[in-house]
């Protein structure tokens, strides 16, 4: 896992670069090319986005974006309850979908995280997964919410992500395609830019 912080513009190509060199393999062995499209980071999503439609280009080779917050619920089709990937939105904001016996049963959302709790009932019981589900429960504790017995942090929430992508890409990929050359990344909410 590599984590670059504020610095992926400089060091995605670089990982990636040796990423192949250490597996000892080649760009040009490439069938298929995954990125996760979003939510999340506008820069983040442009930077990764735009570095995987380079690569997919200049080899002809396909191109699958996935929304992230499907490939945090992947492989937990079999969790009895809800599956709620949680990703730090900022503005006291979360993203996340709601997902039962691995399908999507939510928009994708954008919401304070007591504003979450109508999306899953209060008798259910819940897998928290993606990087930030802590922080939500910390949210929740604070807004005075009594539903914190429900949910479960799951352990390796923080990682793994990369097999999960490959597999949700593949499956995209065998059952709608390729991405079209003018997809984009997946904005759930506006830029500040946009706001202004």
């Amino acid at each position: 896992i590599h984590r670059a912080g504020l610095s992926h513009s400089e060091s995605l190509v670089p990982s990636i670069q040796a990423l192949c060199s250490l597996a000892g393999f080649s760009l040009r062995d490439l069938d298929l090319v995954v990125c996760m499209k979003g939510p999340g980071s506008f820069t983040g999503l442009r930077i990764g986005m735009a570095t995987a439609k380079g690569i997919a280009f200049g080899r002809k080779t396909p191109l699958v974006s996935v929304p992230t917050l499907d490939v945090m619920a992947f492989g937990h089709e079999s969790f009895s309850g809800i599956v709620l990937p949680i990703i730090d939105a900022r503005k006291n904001s979360f993203y996340t979908a709601v997902y039962e016996a691995g399908k999507r049963t939510s928009d994708y959302l954008d919401l304070a995280a007591e504003d979450i709790l109508p999306y899953i009932g209060s008798s259910q019981k819940v897998l928290l997964t993606g990087p930030h589900g802590d922080l939500f429960l910390e949210r929740l504790e604070a807004s005075g919410s009594s539903h914190s017995d429900q949910f479960t942090l799951y352990p390796d929430r923080r990682n793994g992500t990369g097999f999960s992508l490959i597999a949700c890409g593949i499956k995209h990929y065998a059952e709608a395609g390729a991405d079209s050359k003018a997809e984009g990344p997946l904005y759930i909410r506006k830029s500040e830019a946009e706001l202004l």
